[in-house]
C-alpha cells in the first residue's frame, strides 16, 4: 500500500523559534524608541530673550540656536519678534579671556506641536477667576496674565474677570 504524498510544514520548534525572534525584535524596537524619546531635549538650555545665560560648552564643535518666537508654557502665551538679527555672544576661555561676536541669525521654522486652545484676553489690572460651576465658588488664578491659553481638552470651567485691588 502506498501513501499519498504529504507536504510537511515547519516543525513546532521552528515556529516557536520564529515567535521568540519576533517578540525579541518588538521588545528591542520599543526599547530603542523609548530611549530615543526620553533623551530628546536633555541637552537643551532655554534662555528667555531679552536676557542672558551662562553656558559652559565643554566640547568643540557646532552648536545650534533655536529661536521660538511664539509659544505656550503653563497656560501663558509668549509672543515676540521673529527677527533676532544681531545676536551677540561673548565667549570666555578657562583663563577668563573674552571674545565678543555678533552673529547673523538664520531663523528656521521650529517644530511646533499645535494643541487646540481657547485664548482668554482681558484688560490690565483685572484678575482672572475660574469656577467649576457658573454659580461659583470663584477662585483667582494668581499666575494668569492676558492672554491666557486654556487647552480645549481641559474639563469644562467658567471664567470671569474682577477689578484688581
Amino acid at each position: 500500500m502506498t501513501m499519498p504524498n504529504q507536504t510537511k510544514g515547519p516543525s513546532l520548534a521552528f515556529i516557536g523559534l520564529g515567535v521568540i525572534i519576533l517578540i525579541a525584535g518588538v521588545v528591542i524596537f520599543v526599547a530603542l524608541i523609548l530611549t530615543g524619546i526620553t533623551g530628546l531635549g536633555k541637552d537643551l538650555i532655554q534662555v528667555a530673550a531679552p536676557g542672558e545665560k551662562k553656558l559652559e560648552l565643554t566640547k568643540t564643535g557646532e552648536y545650534t540656536i533655536f529661536h521660538e518666537y511664539r509659544s505656550v508654557v503653563g497656560n501663558k502665551v509668549y509672543s515676540g519678534s521673529s527677527d533676532i538679527s544681531g545676536l551677540t555672544v561673548t565667549v570666555k576661555d578657562a583663563a577668563g579671556n573674552a571674545s565678543t561676536n555678533t552673529f547673523k541669525v538664520i531663523v528656521q521654522p521650529s517644530r511646533v506641536t499645535i494643541e487646540p486652545a481657547v485664548i482668554l484676553r482681558w484688560n490690565c489690572g483685572e484678575v482672572l477667576q475660574a469656577a467649576d460651576e457658573l454659580t461659583g465658588p470663584w477662585n483667582d488664578i494668581a499666575s494668569a496674565t492676558s492672554p491666557w491659553a486654556v487647552p480645549a481638552s481641559e474639563a469644562k470651567r467658567f471664567y470671569r474677570v474682577r477689578a484688581g485691588n
